[in-house]
């Protein structure tokens, strides 16, 4: 059963700008009930200044790649680079990043993919730019945020690392509180990845 929630358009204060973007019900009402009446998007954005630094730099002749776009805080922030590839697999959330994208026109290409992204072969971002025209020569900034699968899509997309220029990758436990002793290992795990494939790492 599909439950079809409402959406609600909110001034958000994203970057330099406010905009208007479209809120879930948990959005929504976490909205109407802090003091500092901040929405969760907002209260994300500003708890990741790194972030948001690298998506405030990306440039006219950038590509941006996001995975785990979400409802489309940092879609819609690097609005005026030359193209933006946002990757989400909850059909909910896509449908309110669309309705953000009209709500804020004038924006750079963007493409709307709708689906899981992982090392299966059905979901690998090598698989998903195969055959596509004009094919993608360089990636300027691949941010993947996917709750706990972030080193199954770097498998899946060592092609398309080839080309990029920097990976910004979050860090999730198997639960909300991350174990320190968890977080070495998955840390570990990234940076040799990273080694292996030719990029340098920091950690921020």
């Amino acid at each position: 059963v599909t439950l079809l929630f409402p959406y609600f358009p909110l001034k958000c204060r994203i970057g330099k700008n406010a905009r208007l973007m479209y809120a879930t019900l948990y959005e929504f009402i976490h909205w109407l009930v802090d003091l500092k009446h901040r929405t969760p998007l907002e209260a994300a954005f500003e708890a990741e200044p790194y972030t948001r630094k690298l998506v405030d730099e990306l440039q006219a002749d950038d590509v941006f790649i996001d995975v785990g776009a979400n409802v489309g805080v940092y879609v819609i922030s690097a609005g005026g680079c030359k193209s933006v590839v946002a990757i989400e697999p909850s059909k909910y959330n896509l449908g309110i990043l669309r309705r953000n994208i009209k709500l804020n026109p004038g924006h750079a290409r963007i493409h709307l993919i709708n689906s899981a992204a992982s090392d299966n072969p059905n979901e690998t971002i090598d698989g998903m730019f195969k055959g596509v025209e004009p094919a993608l020569t360089k990636v300027s900034l691949m941010k993947i945020d996917v709750e706990g699968a972030e080193y199954e899509v770097l498998k899946g997309s060592r092609g398309t690392l080839k080309i990029t220029s920097k990976v910004l990758t979050e860090i999730h436990g198997t639960t909300s509180l991350m174990d320190p002793d968890e977080k070495r290992v998955q840390l570990a795990r990234l940076q040799r990845f990273f080694c292996v494939n030719n990029f340098h790492t920091k950690e921020v």
